[in-house]
């Protein structure tokens, strides 16, 4: 069964759903997930005509492992940049291996 992800708004703990079954968050403002055939519930709702809780999903592209900045300009630079890259995109420094 397939699931989507709903990041809920500030202060909201959950969904309940019409016909009583609750998905609640761990925190107020925090995500869960519902299976795909409660979305066209949930998109119905009048949170969602209110814009308070989106059900579209976010797509991401990059990888798991990335290249820590060698900082070579002493900006104390943390950032890690994808792995194809052999330049920081931040602060202009080369790469460290990937990891």
């Amino acid at each position: 069964m397939s699931e989507t992800t709903i990041q809920l708004p500030d202060g909201c703990y959950g969904v309940q759903m019409p016909w009583g079954e609750e998905r609640n968050a761990s925190k107020a403002g925090g995500r869960i997930s519902v299976p795909d055939e409660y979305v066209p519930v949930i998109e119905g709702s009048s949170a969602a005509r209110d814009g308070l809780v989106s059900t579209s999903r976010g797509y991401s592209v990059g990888t798991r492992r990335g290249r820590p900045c060698n900082d070579d300009n002493g900006k104390n630079c943390l950032f890690v940049a994808q792995v194809w890259s052999d330049h920081c995109p931040s602060c202009g420094s080369t790469t460290g291996e990937a990891r």
